[in-house]
């Protein structure tokens, strides 16, 4: 946030009253989340945004899959880049017990961009939602 994006999305949380539901770690996830795991914190809502190398989008899925709360929601965006997409095929296959995938379109304003349309009907997506159905084992 602050080395790259100038603090941007923070100006956005805090423009927008959630300064206090929100904490930022300046840090890679694959280290912060891991410590989150081990002080037993629980979110909501995980929102997935990173690096788009499979091992990063797999280590923030494996970790978010244990953080969040039993009907949490974990977004996971940039989903039409292939690293990205073969993480997201490794969650549908080995996450199914625990994970069903949302649909947000209820959410979507009707007037979306014309290439959002087209990409969609392509099946190209960069937002996938889940929610968590039950606590992962192990």
């Amino acid at each position: 946030q602050s080395k790259y994006w100038g603090k941007s999305a923070l100006r956005s949380i805090r423009e927008a009253g959630l300064d206090n539901h929100f904490t930022l770690h300046e840090d890679f996830s694959a280290f912060v989340l891991p410590n989150l795991l081990k002080r037993n914190s629980r979110y909501d809502l995980i929102y997935v945004d990173g690096s788009h190398a499979f091992e990063n989008v797999f280590l923030d899925l494996f970790f978010s899959a244990r953080l969040l709360e039993i009907d949490g929601m974990l977004i996971i965006d940039d989903c039409s880049h292939p690293q990205a997409t073969k993480a997201v095929r490794y969650l549908r296959r080995n996450y199914a017990p625990f994970f069903s995938e949302v649909s947000y379109r209820k959410y979507q304003p009707p007037d979306r961009p014309f290439f959002n349309r087209i990409g969609n009907k392509l099946g190209i997506r960069q937002l996938r939602a889940f929610q968590k159905n039950a606590e992962v084992r192990g």
